[in-house]
């Protein structure tokens, strides 16, 4: 019997224009991973959440004209199972508990856990094709 991969469709907020390129050929290298929009500024990421309602969204901290941790917040009030990669440069300990607090899955440092994004999709994406969501 041939089993279909499930899709994981995701969503990139980060508004350095080389960092969302080379998240997007990370993530495009995991089989299964649609990439659904990419924003640069708090309101493009708000509208394209709405518009696509992705399983899974890798966000920075630190955005155009908003914040990374009021675009999680609204993802989390209204999908509290969508997969949410705080993936920045602002590590402090009051950012992370901030972040983790308001429902972050994880928090990595891009400086170090780069890679590790997708790690953290692989493992969703199996999941999803055994139906174990």
């Amino acid at each position: 019997m041939l089993t279909t991969r499930a899709t994981v469709r995701v969503l990139i907020v980060e508004d350095a224009a080389p960092v969302r390129a080379r998240l997007i050929d990370l993530l495009l290298e995991v089989p299964g991973v649609e990439i659904v929009g990419e924003a640069a500024d708090e309101a493009t990421a708000l509208a394209l959440y709405e518009e696509h309602e992705p399983d899974a969204a890798v966000v920075d901290i630190r955005i155009r004209n908003g914040s990374g941790i009021a675009v999680l917040d609204h993802i989390k009030r209204h999908n509290r199972n969508c997969l949410v990669v705080m993936l920045t440069n602002c590590v402090q300990l009051e950012f992370r508990q901030r972040c983790l607090e308001a429902g972050a899955n994880f928090f990595l440092e891009k400086s170090r856990e780069f890679s590790r994004v997708a790690n953290v999709f692989r493992h969703l994406q199996r999941h999803k094709s055994e139906g174990l969501e």
